[in-house]
């Protein structure tokens, strides 16, 4: 029943499936790294206009009001609705919302394309792993975090202005460079 929507129609539907041994978490951001390169986003941080034409839709978006009760968050791919896939909006941050249509970018990927429904949960499940690594290397590449941190440090200003010119949240931050042994976990909230 949601009437808000965003186009999905833009991503390819013949899209690699990964290789043998290939982690969820890999697969994420190899597919992000591909869909940055195919829609023509230079590095450094996914502007926000950038992510208005792909989707279609102008940010920050209305938050649902009825996704409180719900733990399953999503879109739904409408073939009637000229491309459109209706979602659920969880949160009415601009970061959070940013972070979140990756995620639903990255199920959209991940999912053939008769699938309608395109979960974005909190369980631990490969898709949600997929999801999560799709949206941080698509929002906040690897490479030019690791390039900003070795300019301007690891210290909670440096995290804080990191997050600020990615535009996503300091957790992401935080959590990219803990999970890739930049900093210790002990920095994690």
């Amino acid at each position: 029943d949601s009437k808000t929507t965003v186009l999905l129609d833009w991503l390819p539907s013949n899209h690699s499936t990964g290789s043998p041994g290939e982690h969820p978490w890999e697969r994420g951001a190899r597919l992000a790294g591909e869909i940055r390169a195919r829609v023509g986003i230079p590095p450094g941080p996914l502007a926000k206009e950038k992510l208005e034409e792909l989707l279609g839709a102008k940010l920050p978006l209305q938050k649902s009001p009825w996704v409180e009760q719900k733990h399953l968050r999503g879109g739904y791919r409408n073939v009637t609705e000229h491309g459109r896939t209706s979602l659920l909006v969880p949160s009415h941050r601009d970061t959070n919302q940013r972070f979140y249509l990756a995620r639903l970018v990255g199920a959209a990927l991940s999912t053939s394309a008769d699938q309608h429904v395109l979960p974005v949960s909190n369980a631990a499940t490969a898709l949600q792993k997929i999801e999560r690594s799709f949206a941080q290397e698509l929002l906040c590449p690897w490479q030019d975090l690791d390039a900003f941190t070795d300019s301007k440090g690891t210290d909670d200003d440096a995290i804080a202005e990191a997050a600020e010119y990615f535009s996503v949240s300091d957790w992401l931050v935080r959590s990219t460079l803990v999970n890739r042994g930049k900093i210790s976990r002990y920095r994690l909230p």
